[in-house]
């Protein structure tokens, strides 16, 4: 009942340019909450310490590195006929750091962005957002790399570097 309603409101909104990002972010939102709804998403993302699922049409629009994945000559189909593509080459590629970028992707508000974050250590904190920094370089996402910047100088320090260099 809600899926069909948030449809109607990307469709309108994106033809009157008005609350399409809000409409995004309850995209995200409602398909993060209701299993079911990930039926409609159509690409696998697979990291080495988990699987994300995501739409083609978003991904394609807002990074060129998945605009290029998911062109027809490049694109893995899995058994359930889902793009599926492989980050397990990428390094700094996580659920944690890809689910931030998505969140990105989907228009949720800079500040709220980071909001889910837990760790314990300074270190752990700094070294998540140098993953994410990476990830963002990997996938030419300069906008959003210029913000986990920013994010990121509050926690570099003497104490946060020198473990993680060690």
């Amino acid at each position: 009942q809600i899926l069909p309603k948030l449809l109607l409101d990307i469709m309108d909104n994106s033809y009157h340019l008005t609350k399409i990002h809000y409409c995004l972010q309850q995209l995200l939102n409602t398909s993060s909450e209701q299993n079911e709804f990930w039926c409609l998403a159509d690409v696998v993302l697979q990291m080495k310490d988990g699987v994300l699922h995501a739409h083609s049409l978003l991904l394609s629009s807002r990074c060129l590195f998945f605009q290029v994945a998911l062109k027809k000559e490049w694109r893995t189909i899995n058994e359930k006929g889902m793009a599926f593509i492989n980050m397990n080459d990428i390094s700094s590629a996580s659920t944690g750091s890809m689910t931030c970028i998505l969140k990105y992707m989907y228009g949720v508000p800079y500040d709220e962005i980071f909001d889910n974050i837990s760790r314990s250590q300074e270190t752990e904190i700094t070294q998540f957002f140098l993953d994410v920094l990476e990830l963002c370089d990997e996938l030419n996402i300069e906008c959003f790399k210029n913000y986990v910047e920013s994010v990121a100088v509050r926690y570099i320090s003497g104490e946060t570097v020198v473990p993680i260099l060690i």
